[in-house]
């Protein structure tokens, strides 16, 4: 599942340009470019770090991190429908 939802994200994201006016909202599920291997994954808006640069968390692995605003696009409906694979947790 995870896989083909790695293909459906590439296939939608290279399609579409990175754009100035895209600034989601904090809580915002949008796809983001990871920085390691450029490969896109749904990424949920954490915060605002800068004009420019966002935190945010990889919904479908757990880790986090901070990008620039052109390393995010938008996401279609079809590509939001697999609930997050990544459960939150922590030890007591």
């Amino acid at each position: 599942v995870i896989q083909e939802l790695q293909i459906n994200l590439r296939d939608h994201c290279s399609e579409i340009p990175a754009s100035l006016n895209f600034r989601p909202a904090p809580g915002t599920v949008c796809c983001s470019q990871f920085s390691d291997d450029n490969q896109w994954y749904r990424a949920q808006v954490l915060a605002y770090s800068s004009v420019d640069r966002v935190a945010v968390g990889y919904i479908d692995f757990g880790n986090s991190e901070e990008v620039e605003l052109g390393r995010l696009r938008p996401l279609s409906a079809p590509l939001l429908a697999l609930p997050m694979q990544a459960i939150p947790c922590a030890l007591a």
